[in-house]
């Protein structure tokens, strides 16, 4: 099943790091096997459960909420779109939601033949309210 090798290539690369140091090139390679007691080998179905945090995004006051229209795609690609969609629903990673916004959807080619899903949310993003704190440099 082809799940399992992106399984184990996303973990290569996420334990696969490479810098410059005096214009020379570091690979740093750190085995997850050595701490296998701390990652699962199956990724689990569905969101973890509720734990009291509430999470919610404050949008800026009197913003008005972009409604924009969905991006133009030929049929293959909606029917694709929704067949991912159904998927990650069936999993328990997405579920349906009653909020006022919506984020723009659309498929790109990956170099294996098959479809990634790309979300732009360039509108949401410009009407949040930012709850950062800044870094200070003191260089």
């Amino acid at each position: 099943m082809q799940v399992k090798e992106d399984e184990e290539l996303h973990r290569e690369n996420i334990f696969h790091a490479r810098c410059h140091v005096n214009n020379k090139c570091c690979f740093f390679f750190f085995f997850y096997r050595l701490f296998n007691d701390i990652f699962l080998e199956e990724v689990p179905n569905g969101l973890p459960p509720l734990r009291g945090i509430e999470h919610q995004i404050d949008f800026i006051p009197r913003a008005s909420i972009p409604n924009r229209p969905a991006y133009r795609s030929n049929p293959e690609k909606t029917k694709e779109l929704q067949r991912q969609d159904r998927e990650l629903m069936e999993k328990g990673y997405m579920r349906e939601s009653m909020s006022p916004c919506a984020v723009l959807v659309l498929l790109m080619p990956k170099k294996d033949e098959k479809w990634r899903m790309c979300v732009d949310c360039h509108a949401i993003n410009n009407i949040i309210v930012r709850r950062c704190m800044h870094w200070v440099n003191t260089s």
